[in-house]
């Protein structure tokens, strides 16, 4: 039978909130681009001039599009406010056991 080699557990370490902070400053200011970037692309296309039917069409493909630029960066600010919480919560269970 083959040895599977067992590895001493490492303690675990809260998350580093400024790094943390400085992520979340940063996913948001991308975040920031996006909606702007959405919204004056939506406000040309208001302004444009051609056919209805085509302005619905891209105004259609414009929202996808947003919607799956958004959906990653939300996501990621959801990731980062749980790993704050969890540092947050690790850090007072660490302050109340000394």
């Amino acid at each position: 039978m083959a040895r599977v080699p067992v590895h001493k557990p490492t303690a675990l370490s809260p998350p580093d909130c400024s790094a943390l902070t400085v992520e979340i400053q940063h996913v948001l200011a991308v975040l920031s681009d996006v909606e702007a970037c959405y919204e004056s692309e939506r406000e040309c296309l208001k302004g444009w001039s051609g056919p209805e039917a085509i302005r619905v069409r891209l105004g259609k493909h414009l929202d996808t599009r947003h919607a799956q630029e958004r959906e990653p960066l939300v996501q990621r600010l959801a990731d980062l406010h749980q790993q704050i919480t969890t540092a947050s919560m690790i850090q007072s269970l660490c302050r109340h056991k000394h």
